[in-house]
């Protein structure tokens, strides 16, 4: 290999380990264990724990469900980041969009990241959405409180 080329694989290499370095470096929140139950069925299992600033506030499991079109996403987490974090989960495993979010209760680590997947449409009980439309305040508290 001539110094061109060897220059130019120093290079390379320098950019992708310093690109790996910045990306762990921003990349706060922990990754889930990915539980593949079948081809269409995956379990995305969070960090056990409260919420802290180890964790972001990411203390939820998650279901994600393939159809043919779009994904099922079974509970979103306790923010933004974190909906958008699951998001990234999804795509490693699926190029398909997150078509529905099911929400099984109105406790915050379970719903707030719902603000992640605009156009997706929402499913839960009718209790379930009346909880979360007067409880929302007290769990954003919560979690920037612990977070």
């Amino acid at each position: 290999m001539n110094s061109i080329g060897k220059n130019l694989v120093t290079v390379l290499l320098c950019v992708f380990v310093f690109h790996g370095s910045v990306v762990q470096a921003d990349n706060k929140i922990p990754l889930p264990n990915i539980e593949k139950i079948n081809d269409q069925v995956y379990a995305l299992i969070g960090p056990v724990g409260f919420p802290s600033k180890e964790n972001r506030g990411y203390m939820v499991n998650s279901a994600v469900i393939i159809g043919d079109k779009g994904v099922i996403l079974v509970d979103t987490g306790f923010t933004d980041e974190i909906g958008n974090h699951l998001k990234k989960v999804i795509a490693s495993i699926t190029n398909k969009p997150v078509t529905h979010v099911i929400n099984t209760h109105h406790h915050g680590d379970h719903v707030l990241g719902n603000v992640a997947f605009k156009g997706a449409e929402f499913i839960s009980a009718e209790k379930c959405r009346e909880l979360m439309d007067s409880a929302d305040y007290h769990w954003i508290d919560t979690v920037e409180r612990m977070v």
